[in-house]
């Protein structure tokens, strides 16, 4: 009786533990399904609120483009929204979830393909800096603790950006009550929840007191100022951490269209492909552009992208104001790219004077021949460089030209006394002429010494002094330079160079090329002529301030580029120019 009883206690207790086994396995069942089942509303939840956001964003920018004053967004700024729109994306939806669900958000809205980044290039005044202000301030309006970074070349232009974003918040519905507090670097703006705070930075792009700095959305006012140190240790480590996106936008700067930021821009994929999300809104269509059949115009094809502020007529009157800047005319303008206009002088101009006749040595009376001398000696891209020449019926001619890498004083003192020897024996003209000796007198006492060592040359020249009353010789500077070089540009231009028949160049009895003379030194001449440049570089404080700065030098391998024979050329016109000035005061020259 007893192991009867013991037995059904055992299989009652067996059945019991059993079905409460069974029984917790079914409810954990249940709460992991049931688990799962929340993430899916959680994630369709989020996908569903990320679609509203974007409704809301389009909603908000149509309220902006009422206070356009066209009434409405024209067709650039309507793609420059868009690729805003679709960087910015993955910050609707929250990341973590955009991730897990981009190939069907994409799908949803149409979007082939997205970034992290967009850099936008236009020409001037097509509205870009107001679209990006525009977009911005409905994102900081719409998106909890977004962070957003501005940064330019000066800080006035970001605090411009800045302020601007702030003028389009304000005219959203409820806006102004979420302003928290404002300056100049930074606006704060509080949400909808207790620890939902939006934040916009705006500073000047340099990298002094900028690194460390983080944010969510990276913006660059005209990225194409901003300086190589400045991307890469500021702004490419940010934009590396995870989550950021980076909106550029930027007219292509004319003086400096081989900068880090065109770099970029251009830098291709193995399969030709852009690297980086590009969008170049040039009123220059890609078959015009090809045949080069613009005229550093508007092509017919793309005056469809003027904004309705630009009118044809303005821009054919603009162009025609521009005549003589085809690089402006192309950036400004037309929002290209003028890699090529950089070259100061017009090659294909330069090639015509080569090419032109050569004036026979004169027998009449040349009043004056002029001397330039670069005593550019000692470094090793520089060389000393002479420039001897008249100017007769608006035409200089040149004589004489020297290009020698002098490094001691003698030296210099030997090629410029054999030159003047050799110049004398070839022209028989000079016997009855001054020669004006005109030395740059910027560089240490190379000048006085040269003065010096002629001062027993017969017949002895004559000094022309411009510039400090202490230096010996012609002074040049930031002011004098572009107009020795502008001058210059005008005769190439208008073609009025010619070589003498016979060109005088002694060279130095050690140069292995010297048996080449003198179709080597004008070979040198053309080719520092053809690759020289003008460079600007813009305030770090002051966007408007330039600093124009010409030069042909560069590396090349073991025999650095140079330009002596540029500047001596310059100098021997310029100075020619201001010689006649001073002494027409005096008297007057014929054939001077």
């Amino acid at each position: 009786m007893e192991q009867r009883q013991t037995k059904y206690v055992i299989r009652y207790f067996s059945k019991t533990l059993g079905q409460q086994l069974l029984q917790h396995k079914e409810r954990e069942k249940e709460k992991f399904l049931n688990r799962i089942d929340v993430n899916k509303v959680e994630i369709e939840n989020n996908k569903m609120n990320g679609f509203s956001l974007c409704t809301q964003f389009w909603k908000n920018m149509s309220i902006l483009a009422t206070k356009w004053p066209s009434k409405k967004w024209g067709e650039v700024q309507k793609q420059i929204i868009q690729a805003c729109f679709e960087t910015i994306l993955p910050y609707f939806f929250g990341w973590d979830n955009y991730q897990k669900s981009e190939r069907l958000i994409l799908k949803k809205l149409g979007i082939e393909k997205r970034s992290n980044e967009v850099f936008i290039a236009t020409g001037r005044r097509m509205g870009k800096s107001e679209i990006m202000a525009a977009t911005l301030s409905v994102v900081i309006y719409l998106i909890p603790n977004i962070s957003i970074l501005i940064f330019s070349p000066v800080s006035r232009a970001s605090n411009s950006l800045s302020e601007k974003i702030l003028d389009y918040f304000e005219m959203l519905p409820g806006a102004k009550k979420m302003v928290e507090s404002k300056n100049e670097e930074r606006i704060i703006i509080k949400g909808t929840s207790q620890r939902d705070r939006r934040s916009l930075f705006s500073f000047p792009a340099t990298v002094k007191g900028l690194r460390g700095q983080g944010g969510n959305i990276l913006v660059l006012e005209e990225a194409a100022h901003c300086d190589r140190e400045m991307y890469e240790q500021v702004i490419i480590p940010i934009w590396g951490v995870s989550g950021t996106i980076m909106l550029a936008i930027t007219t292509i700067d004319p003086n400096d269209p081989l900068n880090y930021f065109t770099e970029l821009m251009n830098w291709k994929k193995s399969n030709g492909e852009c690297r980086f999300n590009v969008k170049h809104f040039s009123l220059v269509c890609k078959e015009c552009k090809e045949k080069k059949d613009f005229n550093n115009r508007a092509c017919p094809h793309n005056l469809h992208l003027l904004p309705e502020w630009k009118s044809e007529e303005k821009q054919e009157l603009i162009t025609e104001m521009l005549k003589g800047r085809k690089d402006l005319q192309m950036t400004e303008i037309l929002g290209e790219a003028a890699t090529e206009e950089n070259i100061v002088f017009n090659n294909d101009k330069i090639q015509c004077i080569l090419n032109k006749n050569k004036i026979y040595i004169p027998t009449h009376e040349i009043s004056h021949y002029f001397l330039a001398v670069d005593p550019n000696g000692g470094g090793i891209g520089s060389d000393m460089a002479i420039m001897g020449g008249f100017v007769k019926d608006g035409v200089l001619a040149i004589c004489g030209m020297e290009s020698e890498p002098c490094k001691t004083i003698q030296e210099m003192k030997d090629l410029l006394v054999n030159h003047l020897k050799e110049s004398y024996s070839k022209f028989p003209f000079l016997q009855n002429s001054q020669v004006v000796f005109m030395p740059e007198s910027n560089l240490g006492n190379e000048s006085q010494y040269m003065w010096d060592y002629l001062q027993t040359f017969q017949p002895k020249p004559f000094l022309f002094q411009c510039g400090p009353s202490h230096k010996i010789g012609v002074y040049t500077d930031r002011t004098t330079k572009p107009n020795m070089i502008y001058d210059l540009q005008k005769l190439v231009e208008d073609q009025r160079i010619s070589f003498c028949e016979t060109v005088v160049c002694v060279g130095n009895v050690m140069n292995p090329k010297r048996d080449k003379y003198p179709s080597y030194i004008i070979d040198e001449w053309s080719s520092q002529m053809k690759r020289f440049k003008r460079i600007v570089s813009h305030s770090k404080t002051d966007l408007d301030y330039v600093r124009i700065r010409f030069s042909g030098k560069g590396e090349n391998g073991s025999n650095p580029l140079k330009d002596d024979m540029v500047m001596a050329t310059a100098m021997l016109f310029y100075f020619r120019n201001m010689f006649v000035l001073t002494q027409s005061k005096k008297r007057t020259f014929s054939n001077i």
